[in-house]
This record gives structure tokens, C-alpha cells and sequence, in this order.
């Protein structure tokens, strides 16, 4: 590991802060070198560099007797734009255990980590070591979103790109039937996925549910109907299955899509009698329903047949078509290399403090206020990383920071936005895989999932900018069949008149035909409720053709 010495004036370009404290000092600004104050509230922090492009500022506050804002450690890291590495999420080994950020970034020779996302705590709530909301690695989701949680896109735009949206997931799961609506009383042929990787009938926060602030954690929602999609890299082990109370008697039904999405097995599980088999070979994928979810798998999962999943991450901030034309693009591609972690809440946007608090006085009173170990990330209007962490100035300490004071710790780092992780006994930094923050019960906590910042190696073989495209089934290697429009509109296989007529309940995944009005149409992307040929969408927009979800092929 090269370590450089260099004076308090830095020659940056893009800085990584870890919550713990820390700050820029120059940049690299289109290939000119523009010097840089470092911070005001950075003058009274040590310093010192960790590698080329890459500094670590810290400050130890005194303890005082009767003053909460005493006995602190912060730890602020800035990653300068021309830095020779790469952020990464990681969730370590597998995505069902919490792992230590200290070996998680030893196997991963990492030089810096901090921890991430919410995650479940313990197996009764669901798999131990799941991210609570949206999470993705190396460009393959493996947790849903919980709608409009704020979530980290890592890798957005080059290896040290950060991009801070506010996300939902849409998933679908259709049988070779391919229609949406159901006929000769059978159930429709396109069923909704309710999560990735959790319990069939628990979800930890609700997934799919949108709670605009995303500041209400540690919930535990029961779903009578549920259908869920488990990803080969969960790996769990039936002993991961504990919260029998609520599933009791219930029974389940089980499938095994192989790597061609064709069905394998079918096996019905009632609990508490018999364990559901949660292992999912290498290149595979298993559907678990309760309820109606089960019911669906019943009724169109037969030995042979194939089921598509299809997997949609939306901007819930985007509407493309005010204005006429598209300000911005509605579905997320992850590419590979990327990754999305999750946090509640931000912090700071568009350069001001602005907590997202819940319209729950109780909850805006525990986080606003209330002295935690806290974890941040943020990015200035240099494109610098800004990660940084604050705990008690001892083990055993469970002094912090509220959240109001996190949010202007990151404004005053020059964080453009900015967001809050897991904090608590999770709140962790690691240099080189040793812990150099103080765990407040004294023991590092295993968690989730990790932010990683890694270097290039001598051979120059550091991740580079990942190619965007399209996400395939969740987490599965090789993505599943759907039909891709042509550059000019058309699609691969054009629409007849025999396309079933256009159902306004009904769920279409993009590639689908319909008939509608005289004409038949084929859908783009993911939609419920629009309408093909209509002037506006259901949101109001305007809906123009060249934009809208639906794309005429012919008359009908």
C-alpha cells in the first residue's frame, strides 16, 4: 500500500467523505489545477494522507461534564476526483449474513469502508444481514425499494460517481400465457413480485409502500398475500427461517426457476411442519408465495414452462414529459460495477440543510435531537466524496450526533447533498481493515452491507466507468426474455390485431402487445393504468408519443 506525504494544499478533484469527518482541499477541475480552501470547520481537525488524492481528518472533543455536545470522534474522509480507484457497495460474502466492515473490507483490500444501509438485525424479522430498502451490487438488485427512501447510487457515472434519488422498484413475474388479465376464472397470467430476499408474509419497512420520508424504521409489516423472488446470492440455510408465530399453519409454495427462467420444481411447504428449502443453486432463481402468491405459482408455475421476471427501478422525481420534452429519464439503468445502498434520511440538498422527517412528531423528536454514533455520505459541487462518521470519543460510548447537527457538519464540508446510514453500534470506519472508529458497546457490530473504497492495483486493474444496461431478473446472471424496440419504434415482433384488447387494471411489461381504440400498441417499460393513444398520462402529464409508455405498431 503506497502511502504520500503532502502539505496542507491539495491537488483534488473529487473527494470521498466517511462519517466520521472529512474534508477537501484543492481539485483537478477539467484538467486545471484550481486551489481550494480547505473548510473552516476542517482548521481545527488533524490531517493526515492515506493515499494520493485521498485525506483523513480528525477530531476528538473533549468531554465536559453537562455538555451533550462533548466526548466526540469524528472521522471525515475526502476522495479527490483524480484519485486512482473506485467506490463499491459490497454485502460482503452473502447477502443473508451481516458481516464486519473491518473483513469485509480485509477480503476486498480495501482501503477505506464505512457501513451502509438499515439492515434486519435479527432472523426473526426476517433473513439476518438484508438491506432494509433498495440495494443492489455489481449491478444486480438484491433488495426491493421501500418507495421513496432515499438511496446512494455508487458508481453513477464513473468509477467515483455518487448520485442521491429517491427510488422505487417495480417487478413483475409473467407465466407463458403472457396476458394480464384473467380468463376462464383463471388468475392473470402477469403477477406483481413484493420483494426481493425476505420472508414470504413478513416484510422488515414495508417494502413497496411508500412513506415519503422514510425516517420510520424498525417496522415489521405481515402480508397475508405475498409473493417474493429469493436470488442465488442470499444464500441462507433453513435455520435462517425463525419467525414461525406469524407464518404458522400457512402454507407456502415453493418454485425453482433454472438460468432459462424454466420452471424446475413446484413444492408446497406448510409451516411449522416442514422448513422451506431457501437455498438457490448458482445461476438460479426461487419464487416463495403465500396467500394469493401462492395460488398464482399454483396456477401458472407447471414443471417446463418458462416464468419471466422483469425488474424496473424508477426515479419517483422524474416526470419526462412536463414540459414536452424529457428533463430527465424515469428508469435508473445499473450497469455493471454499480451499486445502490439506502439510508433515511438526507440530509442536506442543493447545498442547504434539509431533513426529510417523518410527519410524526414522535419520530422527527427521536432523530432530530437524540445523540447517536452516526455514519454519512455526501458529494460537493466538485463531484468530491465525502464520507464521514461520528461516534463517542470511547468505547462503550453512546454519545453523537442528532441529526440536525450530522446535516450541518455535511453543509459545512461543502456536502451539495448528503444522506444519513445506519448508525448506532453499526456506525464503523475502517482504513486498511482496522476499525478507527470506537463501537459504542465496546464490539464491532456485524452489518448489512459495506461502502467500499478500493485502489488501483500496479496492473491498473481498479473497476472502471460501468457500461449502463438494462436490469435483468433480480440478482440473476443472464437476465430473462423481453422484447426490445428497434431504433426506429418498431419492435422485434410486430403486434396483430389478435393482441388482447388493453385493460385498464390490468400490469404490462415492456414488449407487450394490446389492441386499443383501432390500433395495436406495444408497451415500452413497466405501466398500470395508461392508457395507449391517450393525450395525458394518469399523472396529468402530457403524453407525447415519441415519450409515452405506449408505442403504436399498426391499426387494428
Amino acid at each position: 500500500m503506497r502511502r504520500i506525504t503532502r502539505p496542507t494544499t491539495y491537488k483534488a478533484a473529487a473527494i470521498a467523505v466517511l462519517v466520521t469527518a472529512s474534508l477537501i482541499a484543492s481539485a483537478q477541475v477539467h484538467g486545471e489545477e484550481v486551489d481550494m480552501e480547505v473548510p473552516a470547520v476542517l482548521k481545527t481537525y488533524t490531517h493526515r494522507s492515506v493515499a494520493e488524492g485521498v485525506d483523513l481528518y480528525e477530531k476528538v472533543v473533549a468531554r465536559k461534564d453537562g455538555d451533550p455536545g462533548s466526548g466526540l470522534d469524528i472521522k471525515v474522509a475526502i476522495v479527490e476526483p483524480g484519485f486512482k480507484g473506485a467506490l463499491k457497495a459490497s454485502y460482503g460474502s452473502t447477502v443473508a449474513k451481516a458481516e464486519k466492515v473491518t473483513e469485509t473490507a480485509k477480503a476486498e483490500n480495501a482501503l477505506l469502508a464505512i457501513n451502509t444501509s438499515f439492515f434486519v438485525y435479527h432472523n426473526t424479522a426476517g433473513f439476518e444481514g438484508v438491506p432494509v430498502g433498495i440495494a443492489a451490487y455489481d449491478g444486480e438488485l438484491q433488495s426491493a425499494a421501500r418507495d421513496g427512501q432515499p438511496v446512494a447510487i455508487i458508481g453513477a457515472g464513473g468509477p467515483l460517481g455518487v448520485e442521491f434519488k429517491r427510488l422505487r422498484t417495480e417487478i413483475t413475474v409473467a407465466s407463458d400465457e403472457g396476458s394480464s388479465r384473467a380468463t376462464a376464472g383463471r388468475t392473470p397470467a402477469l403477477r406483481a413480485i413484493d420483494g426481493i430476499n425476505r420472508y414470504p408474509g413478513i416484510s422488515r419497512n414495508c417494502e413497496g409502500v411508500e412513506h415519503p420520508t422514510q425516517t420510520s424504521v424498525n417496522i415489521v409489516c405481515d402480508r397475508s398475500d405475498d409473493l417474493v423472488v429469493l436470488t442465488d446470492k442470499l444464500k441462507a440455510s433453513p435455520e435462517d427461517f425463525q419467525h414461525r408465530g406469524k407464518l404458522s399453519g400457512k402454507e407456502m409454495v415453493e418454485v425453482l426457476l433454472d438460468s432459462s427462467s424454466k420452471v424446475v420444481t413446484l413444492s408446497k411447504v406448510v409451516t411449522l411442519t416442514k422448513t422451506p428449502t431457501w437455498d438457490v443453486p448458482a445461476g438460479s432463481t426461487r419464487l416463495v408465495g403465500v396467500g394469493a402468491g401462492a395460488a398464482w405459482l399454483t396456477s401458472h408455475a407447471k414443471p417446463g414452462s418458462r416464468l419471466k421476471i422483469d425488474t424496473k427501478i424508477i426515479d419517483m422525481d422524474c416526470h419526462p414529459h412536463e414540459g414536452g420534452a424529457p428533463a430527465c429519464e424515469p428508469e435508473v439503468k445499473l450497469g455493471k460495477g454499480m451499486g445502490m445502498v439506502s439510508g433515511a434520511p438526507m440530509l442536506v440538498r442543493d447545498g442547504k440543510v434539509d431533513i426529510d422527517y417523518s410527519s410524526s412528531a414522535k419520530m422527527k423528536k427521536d432523530w432530530e435531537t437524540a445523540r447517536h454514533p452516526r455514519t454519512f455520505l455526501g458529494v460537493d459541487k466538485d463531484k468530491r466524496v465525502l464520507l464521514a462518521t461520528v461516534t463517542g470519543d470511547r468505547e462503550s460510548s453512546r454519545n453523537g450526533y442528532g441529526l440536525q447537527e450530522a446535516a450541518e457538519l455535511m453543509r459545512d464540508l461543502g456536502a451539495v447533498n448528503a444522506i444519513n446510514f445506519d448508525g448506532g453500534g453499526s456506525t464503523a470506519m475502517a482504513l486498511e481493515g482496522k476499525m478507527i472508529t470506537k463501537p459504542y458497546l465496546g464490539i464491532e457490530r456485524p452489518v448489512g452491507d459495506v461502502l467500499l473504497l478500493t485502489e488501483e492495483t500496479e496492473s491498473g486493474s481498479t473497476s472502471t466507468a460501468p457500461v449502463p444496461s438494462a436490469p435483468s431478473s433480480p440478482g440473476v446472471t443472464g437476465g430473462l426474455a423481453v422484447a426490445v424496440p428497434e431504433p426506429d419504434g418498431s419492435s422485434q415482433d410486430s403486434a396483430t390485431c389478435s393482441a388482447p384488447a388493453w385493460d385498464a387494471q390490468g400490469i404490462y411489461i415492456g414488449g407487450q402487445a394490446v389492441s386499443h381504440n383501432g390500433s395495436t400498441w406495444r408497451a415500452k417499460w413497466w405501466t398500470r393504468g395508461d392508457e395507449p393513444g391517450a393525450t395525458v398520462d394518469r399523472w396529468g402529464n402530457r403524453n407525447d408519443p415519441e415519450w409515452g409508455v405506449w408505442q403504436r405498431t399498426g391499426s387494428c
